[in-house]
């Protein structure tokens, strides 16, 4: 709700809505959808209890509130609607750019990440080896150049893939498109909204100034 400045206050003193403000929290917000509904499920139990219910959710938020209603089916508390904002229901063409270039959104084992870990360690140490070693020399390069040269060159997509995480692989097209969309059908008894921005192309322009 903080993003947008005037809806709260709208939805409490003009709609006269007692609304319930949750976020995902920090451990929880880079994993999958499923893990992130189920949070979001938890805390609605607690706070809303026995009540009807109006979901409005931003981006993945949107995707957490759909998983939940389909396939959590609360029973603590009824959803009657969903509204989404800015929601990728058909995924993030910029997270397929992440996947395919950076190595991000990529499902990796538990043996996979610490060997990646064990590897950076690694380079890591014999990097600042090099660099005790050149301090002496008045030509030598920088301990920070020497650092980074003393790397592997996959050292990048290493670092990277200890940051990723199932949120990223739950965002691409190929994910919402196959998997997340055709399991996670509309509940006919609640009523869905989405609300999407559109950017218009800008016009080409010929000539120079």
């Amino acid at each position: 709700m903080h993003y947008w400045s005037s809806i709260l206050g709208i939805l409490r003193k003009v709609v006269g809505a007692d609304v319930i403000v949750t976020a995902v929290p920090g451990q929880s917000r880079t994993g999958s959808i499923a893990s992130r509904a189920s949070e979001l499920n938890r805390f609605l139990e607690r706070k809303a209890n026995g009540r009807g219910i109006n979901l409005m959710a931003h981006s993945m938020g949107g995707l957490d509130c759909r998983h939940l209603i389909t396939h959590l089916k609360p029973t603590e508390y009824t959803p009657l609607s969903l509204t989404t904002i800015a929601t990728p229901h058909r995924g993030s063409p910029f997270m397929d750019w992440c996947t395919e270039y950076l190595g991000l959104g990529r499902q990796r084992s538990d043996t996979e990440r610490a060997a990646a870990a064990e590897i950076i360690a690694s380079a890591s140490a014999s990097a600042a080896r090099t660099s005790t070693a050149h301090t002496s020399s008045p030509k030598s390069s920088s301990p920070l150049s020497l650092s980074l040269s003393a790397l592997p060159s996959s050292f990048t997509t290493l670092l990277l893939s200890m940051f990723d995480s199932p949120a990223y692989a739950n965002l691409t097209t190929s994910y919402l498109n196959t998997v997340f969309n055709p399991h996670t059908p509309d509940d006919p008894r609640v009523r869905y909204f989405s609300v999407a921005g559109r950017v218009a192309r800008a016009a080409s322009t010929s000539g120079t100034r």
